[in-house]
């Protein structure tokens, strides 16, 4: 793949990302018009159920995708199928579960998170295969269909229930499209047994680097509201929700270049995968000063209540380029075969932030706080360059 296309790749997944963040930006002001706030909220956690559920049932089986992808051990469409095998068994041990703790139409979140599974198997297929078009199109799809479901919904009168709803039969929907669209993947009549022992053991050792995300991500509202009140939780969630942007862009370039870097330490191409890395961490610090330059203009145009919410721009927004460089140089990880090692290193990190984010609100403040997520992936960033510098770059292959 040529530079040309490195950066062609990463603008389609900038745009359609932006898309897709857009469309549930649009549904607030209607959504809060029909739900009140404890219901706006119960809807968050269900949201972030999902999430949860879906990171167990996955269970990190497309890290062994990846990993699989650029070599010839195993056989690509076994692989698939495997890690759909896995995630219906998973299904399995959760629905059972959880079928005596949820009611009502909450029994049926494991299923919506095994769709949500499929999704994301599906979207690893296309990002390796280099396709951001077919990942767009998947992302806008579901953005769509719930912005139409929930509106819809809503002004049927469904109210709470209408909302749910769309959560839901969303992800289904998709997720059944995309199974269709692998039906001959899916068709394979014999398993490869050592393959589905293989995939489930790397999944399990990739998953708590998928469980630290969500801990980083979760928390730290909860620590603020805890510590000092709700009215700090606006001020930090108005400041990640304008800096989501460049969360998008970091993340957009991880997908872009993470094909050739997972190729070229196949290849055991040391000198390429170093200047992809500084490549694709140039283009982050790129976009990120001039996301930061552009940052006094937009507060111009949000009401004064809000401007206390920039002076935290600054500090997120450097730890999410430090996320970007995190997550571009961990791939090497993934294409040498240490997904143990990844995992370990982040849930450390995340469990650095939650302690930081503690300490900050009890004794220093939002400001603490905020700076904890730069902090903490400086010290991960640390960790993996003395571990490669080791692994890696002293033997070159």
């Amino acid at each position: 793949m040529k530079l040309k296309s490195l950066y062609y790749n990463t603008m389609i997944y900038i745009v359609t990302d932006v898309l897709v963040k857009a469309l549930p930006f649009f549904l607030i002001p209607i959504v809060t018009r029909f739900l009140s706030v404890e219901q706006y909220g119960n809807i968050s956690l269900i949201l972030s159920t999902i999430e949860i559920l879906t990171i167990l049932i996955i269970c990190g089986t497309q890290s062994f995708y990846r990993y699989c992808f650029f070599n010839d051990k195993y056989n690509n469409d076994q692989v698939f199928i495997s890690s759909i095998l896995i995630s219906l068994m998973m299904l399995s041990v959760f629905f059972v579960f959880l079928l005596f703790i949820f009611d009502g139409w909450l029994k049926l979140l494991p299923i919506v998170s095994f769709f949500q599974a499929i999704i994301s198997i599906t979207i690893c297929h296309y990002q390796l295969s280099e396709k951001p078009i077919k990942i767009g199109m998947i992302n806008i799809s579901l953005a769509l269909l719930s912005f139409i479901t929930t509106i819809m919904f809503l002004f049927f009168g469904l109210g709470f229930n209408g909302r749910l709803l769309s959560v839901i039969i969303c992800p289904i929907i998709i997720g059944i499209a995309c199974l269709y669209l692998f039906k001959d993947k899916v068709k394979i009549k014999i398993v490869d047994s050592f393959i589905l022992k293989k995939s489930f053991i790397f999944g399990i050792k990739s998953l708590p680097s998928s469980l630290s995300w969500w801990l980083r991500s979760g928390a730290d509202r909860f620590i603020i509201q805890y510590f000092l009140g709700a009215v700090y939780v606006g001020y930090f969630s108005l400041s990640v929700q304008v800096s989501l942007i460049f969360s998008v862009v970091s993340i957009a370039i991880n997908n872009s270049f993470s094909p050739k870097i997972l190729k070229y330490t196949n290849e055991r191409s040391f000198r390429e995968v170093c200047l992809i890395i500084f490549k694709a961490f140039s283009l982050i610090i790129v976009v990120g000063s001039l996301i930061y330059i552009m940052m006094p203009i937009f507060f111009k145009i949000l009401p004064n209540k809000f401007l206390a919410s920039k002076e935290y721009i600054l500090p997120l927004l450097l730890g999410i380029a430090m996320h970007g460089l995190f997550l571009i140089s961990s791939n090497i990880l993934i294409a040498r075969n240490k997904p143990g090692f990844l995992s370990l290193v982040s849930i450390f990190s995340a469990v650095i932030h939650v302690i930081i984010s503690i300490l900050a609100s009890k004794f220093i403040g939002l400001n603490g706080v905020v700076w904890s997520g730069f902090i903490s992936y400086i010290i991960s960033i640390t960790i993996l360059i003395i571990f490669l510098k080791k692994d890696y770059f002293n033997d070159k292959f």
